[in-house]
Order: C-alpha cells, then sequence, then structure tokens
C-alpha cells in the first residue's frame, strides 16, 4: 500500500485547491487544511506537510504576487503546475428568480471571476467588504464580507 502524501492546501475540502490537489496527486493523499497561503508554506518547512496545492495565477486577476514572495522568501520550489477551468455558480432558494437575489456574500477572488456577470447588474451591486476563506460559509470564520446588494 503507498504511503498517503501530506498535502498543505489553503482552503476547505471542496475547493479548488483540494480538487487540484487530488487531481495532481490522486486520491491517496491526506489533506492538511490552512486559512492562508503562509500557514500552508510553514506547515511544508516544519516537515508537516509533503507538498503545498497554492496559486499562483489566475488568468482574470493575473499573478498572485503574494503567493511568489512566499515561495521566494522561504525558497521552497515550484516542482508542477495544473491547469484548473473555474466554473462558479449562483445559487439561489428554491422558487427565487435572479431579480429576487438581492445580496451576494463571496471571496473577493471569486467576485473578481464573476465580475462580467456582476457588471450587468453593476447599477444595483455595492461591494462591501470581504470574506478571507473559501469553501462553504461557517460564520465563525468570516473576518469581513464581500456583499453585493443588487
Amino acid at each position: 500500500m503507498k504511503t498517503k502524501k501530506n498535502i498543505a492546501i489553503q482552503g476547505k475540502k471542496g475547493s479548488f485547491h483540494h480538487i487540484v490537489a487530488e487531481r495532481y496527486f490522486g486520491e491517496n493523499l491526506s489533506l492538511i487544511l490552512c486559512d492562508t497561503f503562509d500557514k500552508t508554506v510553514t506547515k511544508l518547512i516544519k516537515g508537516e506537510a509533503d507538498y503545498v496545492v497554492m496559486a499562483i495565477e489566475n488568468s482574470i486577476a493575473g499573478s498572485i504576487i503574494p503567493n511568489y514572495a512566499l515561495i521566494d522568501q522561504n525558497n521552497v520550489k515550484i516542482i508542477g503546475e495544473y491547469g484548473l477551468s473555474i466554473s462558479h455558480n449562483f445559487m439561489g432558494l428554491k422558487g427565487q428568480q435572479i431579480n429576487d437575489i438581492k445580496e451576494v456574500y463571496s471571496h473577493p477572488m471569486a467576485l473578481l471571476q464573476c465580475k462580467s456577470f456582476a457588471r450587468v447588474r453593476e447599477n444595483r451591486a455595492r461591494r462591501r467588504s470581504e470574506i478571507h476563506s473559501t469553501g462553504p460559509p461557517n460564520k465563525k470564520e468570516v473576518r469581513t464580507l464581500n456583499i453585493y446588494r443588487f
């Protein structure tokens, strides 16, 4: 039986980083869930993780400079890459119509990736603040929120 690889990711199970970890390393892995990219690198340096899955480029937002800085400052190496096509879904309660939606809560990157959708409703939307985690919302983890009011 193969030894499980310990993979540190920023985010939760079901996040895009989780998807990439499974596709790149296979399902024989043990996820180490971290709430920041800094913590993923710390886990790697301390030997608690064998690898880190970290986004460094985004086709919409461009280079993720803070993550490049983490790589450089900690003298870690990039050993591979995986391109993941991102698809977001807009969900509401059963029976709701799009015009019934008054607020959208999301991660800043997700909102940026959906900006063409939001732009259509731009005259009715305004940004409030930011959520800094990925995966399903958990009120304990919300530090600030991105809210679009339609």
